[in-house]
């Protein structure tokens, strides 16, 4: 057989090997925000570095246009936005790269060489020619396709190799007259989950539009949930501890092995390295002193306190032979750590908390994950009921800022506000806006001698500093305006806002921690935290306190089905409150609770 009928063979070959990718040669094009993004769909073995391969771009891009890859990961069927503007034109536009499942097909062009293929991969010639045997016989040709096996890349992330998982979520192709009530009742999930996987829904539905869908587990249908929920509560009554709780704590520390924790006293902090290991010390002095006091009340609980530095190799070396079963899970603390820690505890159905930020999405289908630090999302939820409960019969205005970063956050405050206003047999909330709040436009907007009750729900620093210095121009003239303003958690940490304007325009800031230092609980605390460490705890060791007080009490309470419990278990801690809400059937849980604050007298006042 000729070398020009091999190279037809072979080729017809690839061609039927990788039909399913043909879709894929020329990507649809989208639009988003003025940028312009090539849509590739994964398949089934597609890992992000094939996928940079293809289109010519480094993974770093890829993950900064699609955000929730550092959280989810892949997955099967989902759409990828590649922005065009960092896409290598030259070499995209010469190379021919297909990918079907786990594996590379490169397609060779004139002057492409062995070793530049070597070097584009990152691979040894020798690699390449031992799966592409037609290569070493009779040597490279244009037009040829050559096998790439890009799992020996010398210096790939092993993230970038992960094949995509199967999503644990269904595509919905929307309907005339349908709803997110009626999405929610045909798939039995919760409206908030089905906004939440899809950014919000900012536009709301519209038909002909795919969203997507949590899947239900048949473990949930009727008669099955039924006999499931006879079989736990027999369990439940006959359930009694008979051995202590092991509990399993991941902070990052970057200094000491867990058996020397235990000897940390007050002279330690000299001994920081960064601010990260202080963050955890904190938090596990907090942790310690609650797990102290409730061993002293009879609930026996073991410790087993692991350094995870900074890297998830060090946290794979603490846990990888690790052969106790855990009770409770509290940590890690940075989100690489905690998302492979989730994976490694799978199939063991162990509760595992994150005490910090962690996205909403992470919780769909990992139903013993709970998020103790309130989303953006769920805080604006709140936020909005709060204002439209209480101010429902004031002049409430949602104020929107027109920016497109904002465009989610009003959706969500308005959809809140309006429900709550409907509730209550209001009309629909007024709605003002200005793209640009200078003093002249606020001055003509509101009317004299009228107090006005502002939401304003944007994270644009500089159109809320102008916002906020027009109102307080406004307040401090002879027009006889007033304001009530809520704004967001972010705006606390705007240092060109002064507090003589939060005074003036009463301005309302929603938190997820708040310490009321007056209190008999947090006096008695601050004295025990005092005698032992001689410091004042500060935010973090009180929330270490709060997250271990309150989820080792449910565990000594319910032990192995303390989840079952956990919607119903609310409780104020000393600086945390816990209510948490379950994201679906199969999904883990968030907490929603926030507190507001305002300042009088110069000080903080809580109002909620």
């Amino acid at each position: 057989m000729s070398k020009s009928l091999n190279i037809i063979l072979l080729s017809l070959f690839f061609a039927l090997s990788i039909q399913s990718c043909k879709a894929q040669q020329t990507p649809e094009t989208v639009k988003v925000d003025g940028e312009k993004y090539y849509v590739h769909i994964v398949e089934k073995g597609q890992t992000l570095y094939a996928i940079s391969k293809k289109y010519a771009i480094d993974v770093a891009e890829i993950k900064k246009a699609n955000p929730e890859l550092n959280i989810e990961g892949l997955k099967i069927g989902q759409s990828v936005l590649i922005p065009k503007g960092e896409v290598d034109r030259r070499e995209f536009k010469k190379s021919d790269v297909s990918i079907s499942g786990d594996t590379i097909y490169h397609k060779v062009v004139k002057k492409e060489t062995l070793y530049s293929l070597s070097k584009k991969y990152g691979l040894e010639i020798d690699e390449i020619l031992k799966i592409n045997p037609l290569v070493e016989k009779e040597g490279l040709e244009t037009g040829m396709t050559v096998k790439i096996p890009y799992k020996s890349g010398r210096s790939i992330e092993t993230e970038e190799l992960e094949k995509p998982r199967e999503d644990s979520l269904r595509l919905h192709v929307v309907q005339p007259k349908e709803t997110l009530f009626s999405l929610s009742k045909e798939y039995d999930v919760s409206i908030d989950s089905i906004q939440i996987i899809n950014d919000g829904l900012q536009e709301g539905l519209k038909v002909g539009t795919t969203i997507r869908i949590p899947k239900s587990n048949p473990k949930f249908a009727e008669f099955e949930k039924q006999d499931s929920i006879i079989q736990d509560s027999l369990k439940e009554v006959n359930w009694v501890q008979t051995k202590p709780f092991e509990i399993a704590v991941f902070l990052p520390f970057k200094l000491w092995q867990a058996d020397t924790l235990d000897s940390l006293g007050p002279d330690v902090k000299e001994l920081m390295i960064d601010n990260t290991s202080k963050i955890a010390l904190n938090f596990y002095r907090g942790l310690k002193m609650a797990v102290d006091t409730l061993n002293k009340r009879g609930v026996s609980a073991n410790l087993h306190v692991y350094d995870t530095g900074g890297e998830v190799d060090t946290l794979k070396s603490k846990v990888e032979n690790d052969t106790l079963q855990y009770d409770l899970v509290i940590g890690p603390m940075f989100r690489s750590n905690f998302e492979w820690l989730v994976k490694h505890y799978d199939t063991l159905d162990i509760p595992m908390v994150s005490p910090v930020p962690i996205s909403s999405k992470f919780l769909l289908s990992k139903d013993n994950v709970v998020k103790v630090y309130p989303g953006a999302g769920a805080q604006m939820v709140r936020l909005a009921q709060y204002i439209g409960n209480s101010h429902s019969d004031s002049n409430l205005v949602l104020w929107n800022s027109s920016r497109f970063s904002d465009r989610n956050l009003v959706e969500i405050a308005r959809k809140n506000l309006n429900q709550c206003m409907s509730e209550l047999g209001h009309d629909s909330v007024t709605e003002m806006s200005a793209y640009t709040p200078s003093k002249s436009r606020i001055f003509s907007t509101f009317k004299d001698s009228t107090h006005y009750t502002l939401f304003v729900p944007s994270k644009e620093q500089a159109y809320i500093s102008q916002f906020i210095t027009s109102l307080n121009d406004l307040y401090l003239s002879e027009k006889g305006v007033t304001f009530t303003v809520f704004g967001l958690n972010e705006w606390a940490g705007y240092d060109n806002l002064e507090i003589t304007s939060y005074q003036n325009l009463d301005i309302h800031i929603p938190t997820p921690r708040y310490v009321e230092y007056d209190s008999p609980a947090v006096k008695s605390v601050l004295k025990k935290y005092r005698k032992f460490y001689g410091i004042d705890p500060d935010e973090f060791a009180l929330l270490g306190y709060d997250v271990s007080h309150y989820f080792i009490t449910l565990l000594d309470e319910y032990g192995p089905y303390m989840l079952n419990h956990l919607e119903k278990s609310n409780k104020n801690g000393l600086s945390v409150k816990f209510n948490f809400v379950k994201l679906g059937a199969e999904s883990g849980y968030e907490n929603q609770a926030i507190y507001i604050y305002r300042y009088k007298n110069y000080e903080k006042d809580r109002v909620h």
